[in-house]
């Protein structure tokens, strides 16, 4: 009880210093009413947790010790009189249980790095780099649409003329941050899909023609939206690869016509161009299929697109440099319109790596904190069976073994338990993983150079904590050992 209510103690000292930190790396906002403390509640939770684990490990050797007889102390040894092989089995079985459970818990971290490594190889569609953004909201109460289309197209102009800005452009779905709302639309010359059915439908994107060119975002056919595709002009969209590929499987969208709903109030817009995909959920998502319409012509539904921007501005430098260019750009078109967001893009995509991030590092640290108690334990189990041992060991040595036949009988114990202890965590973990596919984008939960990995990891950990008690073995002097009690 005093070992567990010491190591109690040390822990909730060190959960307070570590809470604030893994808070901080949770990627959004907790979706809580108050903050998270260490209160009463789990104080006692974690009070009556560490009771228990006393009064459970003190109890089993406390009741092994009232057998012992007296009669069998003083017929032996009394450092073998109360080591029976029932004690021993159950020491190994707990180390056993610690690989176990260690194996499991390295296999699920190893696969959440090997999947976020894999994120972050993925091709997102545009290059974030070097590129700032912000968005503005212009409320209906201060202009009405028209007069908000204007000063958005305003506010580009003049952000485009600003010192150290390359390229300036509007999207109302930031690519990472927003996808865009899903409308149905029909395909014009096709029979409408039956009632009951899913609609054709995609991402329904507004933004202005410099747009693909700031987030780098490549023209695979046709030609790119401009600055001709105004009011009064042919009303024309773009489309992505995702929509071309589910939409007109084996057809070419060029010239084709679509037409949203409802069809009475909107007209019919023709397909010009066909670009990449861009990830626009997140890096783990497939892109969806997504319609650009340009600011311009875009209809009156829904109307809220044609009064809410995020501009992208792409600079040759750093981001940030920009930042108070961009406020003045914006204040000399309308001083009242604040900017919301003011960030560099590479922070949405850090942002949008931000929960399999924070999983895959907790999920490390405690993985980190098994391997090293099952390493632990591993290493206290040999050493006091070394120490139990010190007879037998010298009598070993007194017949003629030598060092490496010492080192070969204490290693190869703890080779064999861990051997044990992975051959157990390895199949459950296999079980387990397949519960957690889902969290494994890139990765098999099956891949087998994770569970190479984490075997080779347990039995080089088992070699280096049997190494130090063998050790000790080879330097029993045998006269010493045998003239023991």
């Amino acid at each position: 009880m005093l070992l567990a209510v010491a190591g109690g103690l040390i822990g909730i000292m060190l959960a307070k210093l570590l809470l604030a930190g893994l808070l901080a790396l949770y990627p959004q906002r907790l979706p809580v009413w108050q903050p998270i403390t260490i209160d009463s509640l789990a104080m006692l939770y974690t009070c009556a947790l560490v009771i228990v684990a006393g009064f459970v490990i003190g109890f089993v050797p406390a009741l092994h010790t009232t057998g012992v007889r007296m009669q069998e102390i003083l017929r032996t040894d009394s450092r073998t009189a109360t080591s029976s092989r029932r004690t021993v089995a159950i020491r190994s079985a707990l180390v056993i249980g610690q690989l176990a459970l260690s194996a499991i818990l390295l296999v699920v971290a190893v696969l959440l790095i090997r999947s976020y490594q894999r994120l972050q190889q993925v091709d997102l569609g545009i290059e974030p780099d070097h590129v700032l953004t912000f968005t503005i909201n212009i409320p209906r109460a201060r202009q009405d649409d028209a007069a908000a289309r204007r000063t958005l197209e305003a506010i580009e102009d003049r952000l485009a003329a600003t010192p150290g800005v390359e390229i300036a452009a509007g999207i109302t779905a930031l690519p990472l941050a927003s996808s865009g709302p899903l409308l149905g639309f029909n395909i014009v010359g096709r029979p409408e899909p039956p009632p009951g059915t899913s609609p054709w439908a995609a991402r329904y994107i507004t933004t202005t023609p410099q747009m693909f060119h700031a987030l780098r975002i490549p023209l695979k056919r046709g030609r790119l939206l401009d600055k001709s595709d105004i009011a009064g002009r042919p009303f024309v969209v773009v489309i992505n690869e995702a929509a071309a590929r589910l939409y007109w499987s084996g057809d070419d969208p060029i010239g084709k016509y679509i037409h949203y709903y409802p069809r009475e109030t909107n007209p019919s817009l023709q397909i010009v161009g066909i670009v990449g995909d861009v990830r626009s959920i997140g890096a783990s998502e497939p892109a969806p299929p997504a319609v650009y319409v340009p600011l311009a012509q875009s209809p009156p539904y829904p109307a809220f697109l044609g009064r809410f921007m995020t501009f992208v501005i792409r600079t040759p430098g750093n981001p940030a440099d920009i930042a108070a260019s961009a406020r003045a750009a914006v204040a000399s078109i309308d001083a009242g319109l604040p900017l919301a967001n003011l960030r560099p893009l590479s922070e949405v995509v850090s942002a949008a790596s931000g929960q399999p991030r924070f999983t895959t590092l907790v999920m490390s640290f405690f993985a980190s904190i098994a391997f090293f108690l099952a390493a632990l334990g591993l290493y206290g189990i040999l050493a006091y069976s070394v120490e139990q041992r010190v007879r037998e060991i010298g009598v070993r040595i007194a017949l003629g073994a030598d060092k490496r036949e010492i080192l070969r009988l204490i290693i190869g114990n703890g080779i064999r338990l861990a051997l044990v202890g992975v051959s157990i965590g390895v199949p459950s973990a296999l079980a387990l993983t397949r519960l957690i596919g889902g969290m494994l984008p890139g990765v098999s939960s099956t891949d087998p150079v994770t569970y190479i990995a984490v075997v080779g990891m347990l039995v080089i950990s088992a070699l280096l904590a049997s190494y130090l008690p063998a050790r000790r073995a080879t330097r029993v002097d045998p006269i010493v050992a045998l003239r023991a009690e």
